[in-house]
């Protein structure tokens, strides 16, 4: 069998405090800085696995969205501009 070269994964840990009200569960965010460790094929574990924490919450801002936001029906530009001047 030939590997797709469009077969990805997102990887998740624990939610952190601004995630945890909406699911228990966030996807694992890596630091720019952090991104020859996450690349390194030989890299040890024990250097690795710490890269699965949670990101600090101040990392992840909170933005007000439109209920639109949520609806798998809708999507555009509109997603993205914000709540003023819309009805949610």
């Amino acid at each position: 069998m030939t590997p797709d070269p469009w077969f990805w994964h997102i990887l998740t840990t624990t939610a952190n405090d601004r995630v945890r009200p909406y699911h228990d569960r966030m996807p694992v965010l890596l630091a720019p800085p952090d991104f020859a460790t996450w690349l390194d094929a030989v890299c040890p574990l024990a250097e690795v696995e710490p890269l699965f924490a949670s990101a600090h919450a101040a990392f992840l801002p909170a933005t007000t969205v439109c209920a639109w936001v949520i609806d798998v029906r809708d999507g555009g530009r509109r997603c993205v501009e914000g709540p003023q001047g819309f009805a949610n």
